[in-house]
């Protein structure tokens, strides 16, 4: 141990000199810090693996995409087979999606099983895109009004930008009521007053499910009936 010469502690005693190396960690900390590491090194690489078996899955259930292999368990669906013989099929159809989207698996590895899926989806939705999921991966292009990169956009963020997409084109698509239809169910409103002896009648028509629902007073009835 190194003095400073004629320095001298209360004790009689010469005092170590202060600064020079710091001092080394703790054999323990440096234990628990390199077991750390391992460990995150494991995770990141079964977890590439992970996706590797994911998408795997996904190419060996599009292979069982054949009404005669379902029909050898009495199966008339696809959906409703494997559900009942391989695994539930929330799951699966992502993992169908993405193989049947993707070609590359190391393009699926860099983007990851989930980030794949919603891109997927945002392309499926999303008319105005020319390019497909898979291209637009490749060149890991800009998307979205902020027009970020798609790797940087987490997996969360793009499902979220799938769905409104998904909204809008739904609503596009809602079946309207056409003024002949609209017409005939105003006779019929009338027909219906006439026969049953009532003064009013409400009837709102549901284009989607094709049903027309009728709303009675109910003291006007009893005053009839």
């Amino acid at each position: 141990m190194e003095v400073t010469p004629g320095r001298v502690g209360g004790s009689g005693r010469r005092t170590p000199r202060r600064g020079g190396r710091a001092p080394a960690r703790p054999p323990e900390r440096r234990s628990l810090l390199d077991q750390t590491e391992e460990a995150i090194e494991s995770i990141r690489s079964r977890y590439v693996e992970a996706e590797k078996t994911f998408f795997q899955i996904g190419k060996d259930l599009v292979q069982l995409h054949d009404p005669a292999i379902w029909a050898l368990y009495d199966e008339t669906r696809f959906r409703d087979f494997v559900e009942n013989q391989v695994m539930s099929w929330s799951t699966a159809s992502r993992f169908i999606a993405v193989a049947r989207t993707y070609d590359d698996e190391d393009l699926v590895v860099k983007l990851q099983m989930e980030r794949a899926y919603q891109l997927f989806r945002y392309v499926k939705w999303n008319p105005k895109l020319r390019r497909s999921a898979q291209q637009l991966a490749r060149r890991n292009a800009k998307i979205g009004t902020e027009k970020r990169r798609i790797l940087d956009i987490p997996a969360v963020e793009l499902a979220e930008m799938a769905d409104a997409h998904m909204r809008n084109a739904k609503k596009k698509k809602r079946p309207k009521v056409t003024r002949a239809e609209a017409a005939s169910v105003e006779r019929f409103r009338e027909d219906l007053l006439e026969s049953m002896g009532l003064d009013e009648a409400t009837v709102r028509i549901d284009a989607k499910q094709r049903e027309i629902r009728i709303t009675l007073s109910l003291d006007e009835v009893l005053g009839e009936y």
